[in-house]
């Protein structure tokens, strides 16, 4: 159902139903023989508005005893302000985006679990003295220093892997959240 529609069913709904709902037309309640009328709604005066001055956007004192209209109909201005545009937004970047981002989301997933993975094997392993100088490890490391060096070594390619999956990851998000932006026209 389309916003114009909806609002007139309302407004319809609204004007039929009137301010509340008189005992036989009151919903029933519960079930069986159990079943009870429910109370009606009460009705109450329909309040007095003070009237509004439209050349100064102010409420105008005098105006304030003055009755509401009997009939009313909404004014053309403040529905064309509410309603949603006719137009189809353009979901295509959206769309787009969204699948670019499923697919670097999806990349880096597998980088992570690679680079884990790295983590687990390299740090399962022993290294020779060559290999610990390679890496950069000298005689006055500590463990822990030299440890830190041999595993940066052993996991670089998948770290700088996981790095740039991560890096494309947030430049997707940023597109999407850019095109949903873009759509809904939020976001300056």
């Amino acid at each position: 159902m389309n916003p114009r529609s909806l609002i007139t069913t309302c407004i319809a709904l609204a004007l039929v139903a009137g301010p509340g709902l008189s005992a036989p037309d009151a919903p029933q309640t519960g079930f069986g023989k159990a079943a009870t009328k429910a109370k009606p709604i009460p009705t109450q005066p329909l309040p007095q508005a003070p009237a509004l001055d439209r050349s100064r956007g102010k409420v105008d004192s005098k105006g304030a005893g003055k009755a509401l209209a009997p009939s009313l109909r909404i004014d053309s201005e403040v529905v064309r302000r509410l309603e949603p545009s006719e137009r189809e937004p353009q979901l295509d970047a959206v769309e787009s985006a969204y699948d670019q981002f499923k697919q670097a989301r999806s990349d880096y997933q597998g980088k992570a679990i690679s680079y884990r993975r790295q983590i687990r094997v390299c740090s399962g392993r022993s290294y020779s003295s060559s290999e610990q100088a390679e890496a950069g490890c000298e005689g006055s490391d500590t463990v822990a220093e030299c440890s830190r060096k041999l595993l940066r070594r052993c996991t670089s390619a998948a770290a700088t892997r996981f790095w740039r999956a991560q890096q494309t990851l947030a430049r997707r998000a940023q597109g999407l959240r850019s095109a949903v932006d873009e759509v809904t026209g939020f976001g300056g």
